[in-house]
């Protein structure tokens, strides 16, 4: 194939590949619980499978801490929560990671975690709602799932210049999840976080001054 064929070939397949990938994104746009609407490239079935699997591997891994009175105090907080949320028709699982660390998460499909250490920190039944309500907001605006959907959007613009250059690309839901355990969701997620949890809050009658702090 001369040079100038191979050109118009990898222009041809770049526009092809874009055209798939502007299809994709139209067909995986969706309305969001919190409102607005999203590009969702996961199905809320897929999305409970995931955060099943997910868990048990969190759990296996970083261990339980067994106080069943506690775990009962913050699940029943949590719950009370939900039932405010924007997305009170799925399960979701309030646990205690056994880490003296200070911190908290929420996987896909409403399972939330949050460490003895967490628990140690809280001054108030105020600052420990405003934790919850921030995780439960992550899963009621599908911050995962968008993040899985963007990641995929990328990823197949990334195989474009795959073929053009000849570099592998690197691509994962498990990659995607491993970097917003460790560093969060990013500012806007998390900041969108900060504005549903307090909506929440302020539905379950908790004084907004335990997300300040």
């Amino acid at each position: 194939m001369r040079s100038n064929d191979g050109h118009h070939y990898l222009v041809s397949l770049s526009r092809l590949v874009g055209f798939f990938i502007l299809a994709w994104a139209l067909v995986g746009c969706a309305a969001n619980p919190t409102g607005g609407v999203n590009l969702v490239l996961m199905s809320e079935k897929k999305e409970l499978e995931l955060g099943a699997m997910v868990s048990k591997q969190i759990e296996a891994q970083q261990g339980v801490y067994e106080d069943e009175a506690l775990t009962k105090y913050v699940n029943d907080m949590g719950q009370a929560l939900v039932k405010v949320s924007h997305r009170p028709d799925i399960k979701y699982t309030f646990k205690i990671i056994d880490d003296d660390n200070v911190n908290a998460f929420a996987l896909p499909g409403g399972y939330i975690y949050v460490t003895r250490g967490m628990l140690a920190h809280m001054n108030s039944e105020a600052e420990l709602a405003a934790v919850l309500g921030h995780e439960i907001a992550h899963v009621t605006a599908r911050h995962s799932v968008r993040k899985q959907s963007q990641a995929g959007v990328l990823g197949a613009a990334g195989t474009v210049a795959s073929i053009a250059t000849g570099t592998p690309g690197v691509s994962g839901l498990s990659g995607i999840l491993g970097d917003v355990l460790i560093r969060g969701y990013g500012r806007e997620y998390e900041l969108e976080a900060d504005e549903f949890g307090a909506e929440y809050m302020i539905k379950a009658g908790y004084s907004t001054d335990g997300m300040l702090k």
